[in-house]
């Protein structure tokens, strides 16, 4: 599976280095690319497919006016990607902007490293719960149209509680790829690694209900699981 994507587009070495500290603290597996310019800013959006991006709103370029950095916003979050605009700027209309133009959360410079981490993760986390589209599914799994936390497995309806549910779009997202027991672990509200399995058994003896053949999920012993596609 293609691994996160990030994109960090500010003027200044110093903050881009502080966002890209943050960044790799909440994800620590994530590509992540920097634009110094509009126009770098720009080329790195027609080339690139990102999952999160953090964005200064006046960028240095050729002919730009100010709040440039929210028409990259703009066209990044069209693009499906979550986007946090960051801005040194108390313009008090920039955080209403951020939210009507590109859909974005506003933080205001200088951010803490560690509460621009919280925020990364909550962003990726909420990124993660939000149903994805049916491509991006394993051959037979889909979203019910009338309940988002219900699954329809060959035709037939599977319903899960809120922890198994995650733990089952952590693994079907990335299908065909192992995921590890801590990242899997994420999803639980407490417990260990025996709760983990105990959600596990619970997620295909639901599957089951629905397919007496589902073989799907599957125990990498000591490492994690797999769904197989």
């Amino acid at each position: 599976m293609v691994k996160l994507r990030c994109l960090i587009v500010d003027d200044e070495a110093e903050a881009r280095n502080s966002f890209r500290s943050a960044v790799l603290a909440a994800c620590h597996d994530i590509e992540i690319d920097e634009a110094e310019t509009y126009e770098e800013a720009k080329m790195a959006v027609a080339h690139g497919r990102y999952a999160i991006a953090l964005i200064d709103c006046n960028l240095k370029g050729k002919d730009v006016e100010s709040f440039q950095g929210l028409g990259v916003a703009r066209d990044l979050s069209e693009a499906g990607c979550d986007v946090l605009l960051i801005s040194g700027m108390t313009d008090q209309s920039l955080p209403i902007m951020a939210d009507d133009i590109a859909n974005a959360a506003f933080l205001l410079k200088p951010v803490k490293t560690a509460d621009l981490t919280v925020e990364i993760r909550r962003t990726l986390r909420n990124r993660e719960r939000r149903p994805p589209p049916r491509s991006e599914l394993p051959p037979g799994l889909e979203i019910d149209s009338v309940n988002s936390h219900r699954l329809i497995w060959r035709g037939n309806r599977v319903q899960l509680g809120n922890v198994p549910y995650d733990i089952t779009m952590c693994l079907a997202r990335k299908h065909g790829s192992l995921v590890p027991y801590d990242t899997l672990l994420k999803c639980c509200i407490s417990g260990g690694k025996g709760a983990l399995h105990s959600h596990i058994r619970q997620i295909k003896a639901r599957f089951e209900l629905a397919d007496k053949d589902f073989l799907a999920i599957r125990n990498m012993s000591g490492r994690g699981y797999i769904w197989e596609s």
